[in-house]
């Protein structure tokens, strides 16, 4: 989803049939509270997600990240 994949791309990456994607999506949607496929994308990019193409190393860790 991060890559904006459909359910259909989705699916065909992991093998899968369109509605187990479907099912998957609504399940990690509704786990985050989180209504859309545009909401799901600032939830990401809020805590801490990386953009699609960029690369880990732009992070910094702070020391609440840190183990």
């Amino acid at each position: 989803m991060a890559d904006g994949l459909s359910n259909r791309e989705i699916a065909e990456r992991l093998v899968i049939a369109v509605s187990t994607a479907e099912r998957h999506v609504a399940n990690i949607l509704a786990k985050l509270t989180v209504t859309s496929r545009t909401q799901l994308a600032t939830w990401m990019l809020q805590h801490g997600a990386q953009k699609p193409g960029q690369t880990a190393d732009h992070i910094v860790e702070t020391p609440a990240d840190s183990p």
